[in-house]
């Protein structure tokens, strides 16, 4: 009887050790993960995000829209050129006191951004590269974009793979009646449907 109780209790820290090797590598696998998806940017790619950032603003504002007010008489004046819209954020409501005294009002916010694009568009790409050069000597970043998808490709069939694993010996586990291997309540329950159909 003390034999066949040696025999489980083998069984069990052996099963129990497996378990929890695996739950370390899948932890691992997940923070390789995270990492790959949510890293910085390469400076590389940080400054063709901006790039790309100023060209949407330059074709929002239309410059050459706004100048052909000049080919016409009445235009020669050139007002409303540079007309920029304002608008309240509600997310930054520091109301200031109407001096007429019928209440209050959010301040209003100007962005001048495309105007600024538009009048001078290679001085504000060279000051934000120079800015983004300075800023990643304190940046840890992650492999580059083009690069990212594969990793997160072969990272999640790792997972996917780890965690196939992790099913088998709780199933086994189970079959065995072994007590104390529970799932993780965010287990992938694909996995769990295809270990089940397979047995």
């Amino acid at each position: 009887m003390a034999t066949i109780k040696n025999e489980i209790d083998k069984l069990f820290k052996a099963q129990r050790q497996k378990l929890e090797s695996i739950r370390a590598k899948i932890g691992t696998v997940k923070d390789e993960l995270d990492w790959v998806e949510r890293s910085p940017m390469t400076i590389e790619d940080a400054k063709a995000n901006a790039d790309q950032w100023i060209d949407e603003q330059v074709n929002r504002f239309d410059p050459v829209e706004r100048v052909r007010t000049f080919f016409f008489r009445n235009g020669l004046s050139g007002e409303k050129l540079f007309d920029l819209k304002a608008a309240p954020h509600l997310h930054d409501l520091q109301l200031v006191t109407v001096h007429n005294g019928y209440g209050t009002l959010p301040p209003l916010r100007v962005d001048a951004t495309g105007l600024m694009l538009a009048l001078f568009p290679d001085i504000v790409r060279q000051t934000l590269h120079r800015l983004l050069d300075a800023a990643y000597e304190s940046i840890e970043p992650g492999p580059p974009l083009s690069e990212r998808p594969k990793m997160i490709a072969d990272l999640e069939k790792k997972l996917y793979q780890l965690e196939a694993e992790e099913e088998s010996v709780i199933a086994s586990a189970e079959d065995a009646g072994l007590d104390g291997f529970y799932r993780r309540a965010n287990i992938n329950p694909a996995i769990v449907l295809e270990i089940e159909n397979e047995v």
